[in-house]
């Protein structure tokens, strides 16, 4: 993680939940001996976080229904458990906050969720103080 991010207006409840419901998945649907990765940096501001898992990946149909409520995508693998709810709730939560969820994946491969935040406040705390 980069030391330099800037300081969000969040709530960080909903955002944990969020970013919980991603993790969750990407746990959920990366093969034994996989990996799941977060990481995070700022452009542009913005604040982002991304969920990267080397699972079977969306196909391009399924990507267009993910973020609707009750949507189960057809996932190499077995059925898993869920009610299809979790990237939808992720979605609204990151919406509410002027935010957006942005998915790329490729078949086979493996997916990434990124999560883009504005960067409302800039100003570190510690920086405050030394201008005191």
């Amino acid at each position: 993680m980069p030391p330099d991010l800037p300081v969000l207006e969040i709530d960080p409840n909903r955002v944990g939940q969020a970013l919980g419901n991603l993790l969750s998945n990407a746990v959920k649907y990366t093969p034994l001996g996989g990996t799941v990765s977060v990481s995070a940096g700022s452009a542009e501001g913005e604040v982002w976080i991304r969920v990267s898992d080397t699972g079977p990946g969306i196909t391009p149909e399924e990507q267009a229904h993910l973020f609707t409520p009750f949507y189960r995508g057809k996932q190499a693998g077995g059925p898993q458990p869920g009610m299809g709810l979790g990237l939808s709730i992720a979605h609204d939560l990151i919406a509410a906050h002027d935010g957006r969820l942005v998915l790329e994946s490729v078949p086979g491969v493996g997916s990434h969720f990124t999560l883009w935040l504005p960067s409302n406040v800039t100003t570190d705390s510690s920086e405050e103080k030394k201008k005191m």
